[in-house]
């Protein structure tokens, strides 16, 4: 349990745990999708970034590969909309 809290603590420390926070709360609070898929990308590269100080890089490159994968199956279904 410890362990998970200092974890928690560093990436609070982080500047770009404040940032995800900002990302979150804007895909909560708008609801058009262009901007939410914005929010999404920024979201995916930011915790990528996180992953890649943590554990190895090839993980945080994955995070990121599976982020655009998302993004490209997101964005015309949302053009349909």
């Amino acid at each position: 349990m410890r362990v998970l809290i200092d974890l928690l603590a560093g990436l609070l420390q982080n500047a770009i745990a404040p940032g995800l926070l900002l990302v979150i709360g804007l895909l909560i609070l708008r609801g058009g999708w262009r901007l939410s898929l914005l929010a999404l990308a920024a979201q995916y590269a930011a915790s990528g970034l996180l992953l890649s100080w943590t554990v190895s890089l090839s993980v945080a490159a994955l995070k990121w590969l599976v982020g655009a994968m998302v993004l490209f199956i997101l964005y015309p279904a949302g053009r349909r909309l």
